[in-house]
């Protein structure tokens, strides 16, 4: 039982990647002729009122504006963030924008702008800008291959893990890069679909020492018209990151796809549904603790009404929450029980990904209650990273 409700957690539940290479081709819909405009954008925006103000806002766009039959105005858009109070929780995302001129019918040319940022990996911002033209290789029924050519200008600017006392906290680049793919959309009979990309980009004076290599692979079973099964596959390798980080960076998705093109707001709720049973899991798996597992409390009985006053003994505070903001705790949480058996995964800042995943500690006692820390100080944060052994700005990189 417990099993299976984890698993449901992590097919209920899409994963969002930040990394410095986005996957346009990927990303980018089949082009309907007939209309003008199609897509989608779905805005979230969640305010609390608790202790603290709570603020969420998320955004995913995906849109295609057809002008003249031979240009296409194409933006992708991702984004999350999230406070408690004074304090982020959580800040990603990224823009991108294509304007392409369709020049025959297989070979097109595209200026492009794009944008992205990751607080999780420490990449404080990217931007770039370019031209690159595509050409058609394949075009069947059941296939599309294009091989992509361009060169483009790129910012970046990251935060160093570990600076060294008075050094910079943050280093720079911008360079003139070569950007080259091939990307593949392949129909496998009536229910398979295949999407894969592969990228290099790199300098003109580096073209393989400080080169940067990416794949995807997005593949998808349809079940109903509407409903799905879908796995995608992310792989950066960076040979040479102007900070000291892993060069290599992947993810690792798999879930239902709920694919309402007609319908924004059935989209917008399978999403909700999916943070829903996460939290109602967590909730279900406390009381087999408290019943079973532990067993102080075989005789509980609550109504579903009486549950939401939390009368019943013990608390389970969740990792991020008010009562436990040191995200750090997932990676000691992961040593334990091994995430990644479920199909879990941590960010460099310990927030667990899919989103609509739940961590926490559970607590027995009698007297354990619920209670918000508040505001950390400047002297409480250096006692915590003592009694840790943990540097102290890696402590704050978790709890401020």
């Amino acid at each position: 039982m417990r099993r299976l409700l984890y698993f449901l957690i992590v097919l209920l539940a899409p994963v969002q990647m930040y990394a410095q290479m986005l996957f346009s081709e990927n990303l980018t819909m089949s082009i309907d002729s007939s209309k003008t405009l199609q897509g989608t954008i779905l805005p979230v925006l969640n305010f609390q009122t608790e202790k603290e103000n709570v603020l969420t806002l998320k955004n995913t766009a995906n849109i295609n504006l057809l002008i003249r039959r031979s240009r296409v105005l194409n933006l992708i858009n991702k984004l999350e963030f999230s406070t408690y109070g004074d304090r982020i929780l959580v800040s990603g995302g990224h823009v991108h924008a294509e304007y392409r001129y369709l020049l025959d019918r297989a070979f097109e040319l595209y200026p492009y702008i794009e944008s992205q940022w990751a607080a999780s990996r420490g990449m404080g911002f990217k931007f770039s800008t370019g031209l690159q033209s595509r050409y058609r290789l394949v075009n069947s029924a059941s296939c599309l291959m294009f091989a992509t050519l361009g060169l483009f200008y790129e910012y970046e600017e990251w935060e160093h893990p570990a600076p060294e006392p008075h050094a910079a906290r943050y280093a720079y680049s911008n360079r003139i890069k070569s950007h080259l793919s091939l990307s593949l959309r392949h129909r496998l009979g009536e229910h398979w679909e295949l999407t894969a990309s592969v990228i290099h980009q790199a300098a003109p004076d580096s073209y393989l020492k400080q080169a940067r290599f990416g794949g995807a692979v997005d593949l998808r079973y349809r079940i109903t018209p509407t409903i799905g099964l879908r796995g995608t596959y992310r792989l950066i390798y960076d040979t040479a990151p102007i900070v000291p980080i892993r060069k290599d960076y992947t993810t690792v998705d798999a879930g239902i796809e709920y694919d309402y093109k007609n319908d924004d707001y059935k989209q917008m709720m399978a999403k909700v549904l999916g943070e829903r049973l996460a939290e109602a899991t967590a909730e279900r798996m406390h009381e087999e603790v408290r019943k079973h597992y532990w067993g102080y409390a075989p005789d509980e009985h609550f109504e579903p009404q009486e549950l939401l006053r939390e009368p019943y003994q013990g608390i389970r505070p969740a990792i991020g929450y008010p009562s436990l903001p040191d995200t750090s705790v997932n990676f000691l949480l992961n040593e334990l029980i091994n995430m990644g058996s479920i199909g879990i995964h941590l960010t460099p800042t310990g927030m667990m990904q899919p989103h609509a995943s739940v961590s926490g500690l559970m607590f027995a006692h009698p007297q354990s209650k619920y209670f918000d820390l508040g505001k950390i100080g400047e002297d409480q944060l250096a006692d915590y990273a003592k009694r840790r052994g943990v540097p102290l700005y890696m402590i704050k990189k978790f709890v401020q």
